[in-house]
């Protein structure tokens, strides 16, 4: 109970806390304005490089104070940090759920007031726990993502998994084959089904969602490309202007290096970037270190030939076992939420939705793309 106690005036103190970030973030650009301290050292400076510096400032010294602070009660940012891996894992069960349903309206099978268009979607794509297309969560389904915890490999952290969803993903491009949904890599974005997709299929036998058509958006696709290829044909040829290509100080330093300096210096470059990486890798292991030696139970560290894959796996492990643990407690807060209208706002908050006027837009390229093929301009297709 402590853990849903805690949840909940997590939620009650969200937007406090963004109002004391704003007044304080307020403060520092009135002081770094007016005090002469800063006048005088800012004065020698390019006026757009200043205030990129001061937008920055603010942004890190408004993080700095408030994170400092909040170390001050460890507990509770521990508790926090399960409670946010409860929620993400809800919207994991709705995802998947919404997907279901999407993937039926893609064949035809259903239909619904507020979607007249697949992108129609993409508003509770991002709002999953919110969409009423999508029966609410059951206990079962809690259960179920808990099993998907325990048989998750060693090596899988489970808080970084990448579950995502757009109307786009029905969409059958030449390139895809026909295998779209078949990929398990997380930056294969064009074929990519995921981890816990297909555990969720295999636990409920719902995998004929994924081989069902994308026939709406693949016909929506067919007028909007004839409509596009039409204004390219009969676009005037233009010479393109010259652009030289931009040099990165991220992705052509080695390059750079490899090309004008000499041997010595070359050894010199890979020792910090050797001694960079090192400490990259040890922020890692201090990270887990801290989170195991902050938790309340002993935590057991088997046997492995590198300590530090063995510390990694343990510090994973326990990430699951606590936010099995704080699961079904966040599942009674989902419950209550349910009946609250505009329950889940904190939980979701406010990801940026195409404008409306993006919706008809792109009605008006599909009714375009009829037009040009002589048949009628209306979504009946």
């Amino acid at each position: 109970m402590d853990e849903i106690n805690h949840s909940k005036e997590y939620l009650n103190n969200l937007a406090e806390i963004a109002r004391q970030k704003d007044i304080y973030s307020k403060q520092v650009l009135h002081t770094l304005n007016t005090d002469e301290r800063f006048i005088n050292f800012f004065k020698d400076y390019d006026d757009a490089s200043v205030k990129q510096f001061k937008d920055f400032y603010i942004q890190k010294r408004t993080h700095w104070h408030f994170n400092t602070y909040n170390q001050i009660d460890y507990k509770n940012i521990q508790n926090e940090r399960f409670y946010k891996y409860a929620i993400t894992a809800l919207k994991h069960i709705q995802l998947k759920k919404l997907f279901n349903v999407m993937s039926s309206w893609m064949n035809k099978e259903c239909n619904f007031d507020d979607i007249e268009v697949s992108v129609d979607w993409n508003k509770w794509t991002s709002k999953p726990l919110s969409c009423p297309h999508i029966p609410p969560i059951q206990l079962h389904e809690i259960q179920c993502y808990k099993d998907f915890l325990h048989q998750l490999e060693e090596g899988c952290c489970f808080s970084r998994l990448y579950v995502s969803l757009l109307s786009m993903d029905f969409y059958e491009s030449e390139s895809s084959n026909d295998s779209r949904w078949e990929g398990e890599n997380i930056d294969d974005t064009e074929n990519y089904y995921g981890r816990w997709f297909t555990f969720y299929d295999q636990y409920y036998g719902t995998a004929e969602f994924k081989l069902k058509p994308g026939t709406r958006i693949n016909n929506e696709y067919k007028y909007i490309r004839h409509y596009h290829q039409t204004l390219r044909d009969n676009e005037p040829v233009i010479t393109p202007p010259v652009f030289l290509p931009h040099l990165s100080i991220y992705k052509d330093k080695d390059e750079f290096v490899n090309l004008f300096e000499d041997k010595e210096f070359k050894l010199l470059y890979k020792a910090h970037k050797r001694q960079m990486g090192g400490y990259e890798f040890a922020e890692n292991i201090d990270m887990d270190i801290i989170y195991l030696s902050e938790a309340k139970e002993v935590i057991p560290v088997e046997d492995h030939d590198d300590w530090r894959e063995g510390l990694k796996i343990a510090c994973e492990q326990y990430h699951r076992t606590k936010t099995i643990q704080i699961l079904e407690d966040v599942f009674d807060e989902y419950r209550i939420l349910c009946d609250m209208e505009g329950g889940f706002e904190e939980w979701e908050g406010t990801p940026e939705l195409p404008m409306f006027s993006d919706h008809d837009e792109y009605i008006s390229k599909i009714f375009k793309g009829r037009k040009l093929m002589g048949e009628p301009e209306d979504l009946n297709f």
